[in-house]
């Protein structure tokens, strides 16, 4: 079977070299590497890596192409813990990606010394590390992976809805807002990966707005968490958590006398006052600004605010001259409650829907 879009040696070498960063400078080279016994290259010191095509898979789909590498390693014999260290947080970062239009899973395993050398009375390391570099031009479910800020999660499914806006007076544009991502994903209750657990936690509690970033097969989402479903069976079967995520777009922030508190509502009207004036023997009249109101529409939901428990005293009280001071994208407003209706919501609170408008003397 013809493979042709599979990376070859050479480029996987200079990759891995490019990659492979740590405390050490580390050079990766295909099936052969030449160096001086000092190991230096233009004076700065070096690890001389090299890379072999140990053995290769390919399906009968022809879909499907694995290829298992070794990557020998000449270390000192003093930079033997740092090596490991760099080559642990190398592993550890390994993400699958997009190359040549193949989706790639990468797998590095079996860290093992295999021998030890001389050279020049300096002692070195021989390591060896398994790679396993598994090419799909399919997304198969197995060889699928999501990541919850850059963490991996397991799961059982997923499903992904991209809803797309028809916009009728333009032609094929670029526009977040224009678009939504809706992401279904069940999930085990496994609560001994870190982040399966902080998710369980965070839908057990009563915060809202929580952003992930999420990946699926190399694809970066910044998605809302919106719901939650936890399924608990009688049987052997493993508990499991649906999470409902949506696109998340930029909030607003609406500072009223220095304190940030839910809106779940806001409106702003910006009106002109108008006069006309018309001409002798002219049909048509024509408009002039006098002036200009402005009033705001904000809905706020109880809570145990200074804010909340002023803006109650006013609806109800009968003082007149009581001002709110309105911060609005680095603009300050002086505020008086023109008018409130307050009225239950669907969660049983109260909620204020308060009228203002510019206060002045």
């Amino acid at each position: 079977m013809e493979r042709s879009s599979n990376v070859n040696l050479k480029t996987i070498a200079d990759k891995l070299t490019t990659e492979m960063t740590g405390s050490l400078n580390y050079v990766v080279r295909d099936d052969i590497q030449y160096f001086s016994n000092s190991i230096r290259d233009g004076g700065e010191k070096y690890v001389p890596v090299v890379i072999n095509l140990e053995r290769e898979f390919v399906s009968g789909n022809t879909y499907f192409n694995e290829q298992t590498y070794t990557l020998r390693f000449h270390v000192l014999d003093n930079e033997r813990d740092t090596f490991v260290s760099d080559i642990l947080d190398f592993i550890d970062n390994q993400s699958a990606e997009i190359i040549d239009g193949d989706y790639v899973k990468k797998i590095y395993q079996g860290l093992r010394i295999t021998g030890d050398t001389v050279l020049n009375g300096v002692d070195y390391f021989v390591y060896e590390l398994e790679a396993i570099w598994s090419f799909s031009k399919t997304i198969t479910g197995a060889y699928s992976e999501i990541l919850f800020d850059s963490t991996p999660i397991p799961f059982v499914n997923c499903r992904i809805e991209h809803d797309i806006a028809y916009v009728s007076s333009e032609s094929r544009k670029s526009n977040y807002r224009m678009t939504n991502d809706t992401v279904t994903i069940s999930i085990p209750l496994i609560l001994s990966n870190e982040k399966v657990l902080e998710i369980y936690n965070e839908v057990n509690s009563d915060y809202y707005n929580k952003v992930y970033s999420v990946t699926i097969n190399g694809v970066v989402k910044s998605l809302a968490l919106k719901k939650s479903v936890v399924e608990v069976t009688n049987d052997s079967s493993l508990v499991s958590m649906i999470l409902t995520l949506e696109t998340s777009y930029p909030r607003v922030a609406i500072t009223l006398d220095g304190e940030v508190i839910p809106v779940t509502a806001y409106r702003y009207n910006g009106k002109k006052v108008m006069d006309v004036a018309g001409r002798n023997g002219q049909n048509l009249v024509k408009g002039y600004s006098t002036g200009k109101t402005r009033s705001w529409s904000i809905t706020l939901v109880k809570d145990a605010s200074t804010l909340y428990s002023k803006v109650v005293a006013d609806a109800y009280g009968e003082d007149l001259d009581i001002t709110y001071t309105l911060l609005r994208d680095g603009e300050t407003f002086t505020l008086e409650l023109a008018d409130v209706v307050e009225a239950y919501t669907e969660t049983g609170d109260m909620s204020l829907e308060c009228q203002f408008t510019d206060y002045g003397n």
